[in-house]
């Protein structure tokens, strides 16, 4: 699968996946983080590009902040596990 193949399917789940439920928690947090799951995220309008090296434009660098940061981050905790 090309890469445009692979960014075309990410955004694609990620519009399948803003299809959630709309009960309202009382909670901030919903427990312990997982391993795996889906991201959701509304756009107004489609991005210019899916690879972070050739998009300019806002639209294009929230998928790719949501996807590629945490590949290419450190944990994101305190002390010596992050």
């Amino acid at each position: 699968m090309s890469v445009l193949g692979v960014a075309v399917a990410v955004v694609a789940a990620l519009v399948v996946a803003a299809c959630g439920s709309s009960k309202k928690s009382t909670s901030t947090s919903s427990g312990p983080a997982k391993a795996g799951g889906t991201v959701s995220e509304t756009m107004g309008t489609a991005p210019d590009y899916l690879d972070p090296n050739e998009s300019y434009t806002s639209q294009g660098w929230e998928p790719a902040y949501v996807v590629y940061t945490p590949l290419l981050t450190y944990a994101h905790a305190s002390g010596a596990a992050g």
